[in-house]
Order: structure tokens, then sequence, then C-alpha cells
């Protein structure tokens, strides 16, 4: 997937940064407003729109074009065609997430990348002018276990590894198909959502431990992170 990526610098007097805000304190329901130029409107024709809505969830993900989009906020405010780059804030003026879609099939169903994501890009193209994502090597989905005492019932409780990709970190790792990483850095894994939200956070050159389960049996695995190769699918 190809992509162009910049940080533009302005020279004005009078202006004040925007700040970001803190998205690990973010909250289904918490109130968001979305800023941009929906349909194309200029400042010219009347300018900016603001919407307002709620945190709908943290976990979802999207699709563009078979491309999967993931840490991203989902809410009700109206993210229409255009709003696409304005920024999501909380209420108290901090950028909390990049606006970025929404579902048209949908009533009030838009996403907004997290800005923990998108401040991680902002801070690698200021400081040498490109981007990279540390990368594991695998391919993993979401693992279900039974819910005590309710029949037939299942909940996510950890990823289970799909597939490891030969000379990646997990591999060199010894990270193998069928373990089910269930705490990831120290920190509880749930879903292929959680896993991506704290890889996505960490650098290049970090060394990660993962708490996993083959076959029952508990082991841990320690894996140094590596710059993800841009011929690769797996994370």
């Amino acid at each position: 997937m190809g992509s162009t990526s910049a940080v533009v610098k302005i020279k004005a007097n009078g202006l004040q940064a925007a700040s970001f805000g803190d998205p690990s304190t973010l909250k289904m329901g918490d109130t968001v407003v979305a800023l941009g130029y929906p349909l194309s409107i200029s400042p010219t024709d009347g300018g900016m729109t603001v919407t307002a809505g709620i945190v709908s969830n943290l976990e979802n993900w999207f699709f563009i074009d078979e491309t999967p989009y993931f840490d991203v906020i989902q809410t009700d405010a109206a993210i229409n065609p255009g709003n696409s780059g304005g920024p999501m804030i909380n209420l108290k003026g901090e950028i909390i997430g990049i606006n970025s879609a929404g579902i048209l099939d949908a009533q009030n169903m838009g996403f907004a990348i997290n800005v923990a994501t998108a401040e991680q890009i902002y801070e690698s193209l200021v400081a040498d002018g490109s981007i990279s994502h540390p990368y594991l090597g695998i391919d993993v989905d979401d693992y279900y276990d039974d819910i005590p005492g309710f029949s037939g019932a299942t909940e996510s409780n950890g990823v289970e590894v799909l597939d490891v990709e030969h000379g990646s970190p997990a591999d060199l790792a010894g990270l193998r198909d069928g373990d089910v990483i269930y705490q990831f850095d120290g920190k509880a894994v749930t879903s292929f959502s959680d896993l991506l939200r704290i890889l996505w956070r960490m650098e290049s050159g970090e060394t990660v431990v993962l708490q996993i389960k083959r076959g029952g049996v508990e082991r841990t695995i320690t894996i140094f992170l590596e710059d993800r190769p841009s011929s690769s699918y797996f994370f």
C-alpha cells in the first residue's frame, strides 16, 4: 500500500498551536467534536463546520480499498466526505484523533485515527523525515474461550498466532503458529485491537516480553522489535 505523509510548518504571527490530548483516558460515551470542511466547502463558501457526538467504540476497525485501519475512535459525530484530515477534539480543546472516514451505509458511524498513532508518525517525520512501524512478523486473530457457566457462549481472551513470517523477529524469538498471546509488554491482551494498540505505541529497537500459552502451557517469549518492511503484510 502506498501513501504520502508530510509535516507543514506555517510562519505566521498570533497563532497558538493545538495540543495533543491523552487518548488513554478516552472512554465510550465521552463527548467529542469533529472539525473540517465537508463536501469540499471552501473557507470563502461558508467556512469550517463543527459536529459533536460521543465516543461510540474504541475497539473497532475498518477497511478502505482492502486496506485495514486499526487503532481508531468510532464516533456518532458526523464525518462527511471532506472532513478527513481535520481534528477531533475533546471538551478541553485537545486533539485526540484525526477524522478519517464515515460509513455511508450506516447511521452516524464515523472513525478518527487515534492521536497516539498520529502523534508518533508526526514526531518521526519531524525527527528524520521518514515513518517506521515496529514489527513482530506475525498474522493473528482473536482467540475465543468458553465462558464458564454459559453453555455455547465465548469471549475473546487473547490473540492466536495464525502465521509467523520466516526470518522475522517473532520467528527468531521462537514464536510459533497456534501460540496464544495474552500479555504484551506487561499489558493484558484480549483482542487483536489490544495487541496492535500496544505495539504501535512502541519503537523499533525496543525489546518486548510476551506471555503466551502453547498447548495449555504458559511460556515467556522475548522479541527484539525491528522496522516493518514495506513489502510485508505481517504485523
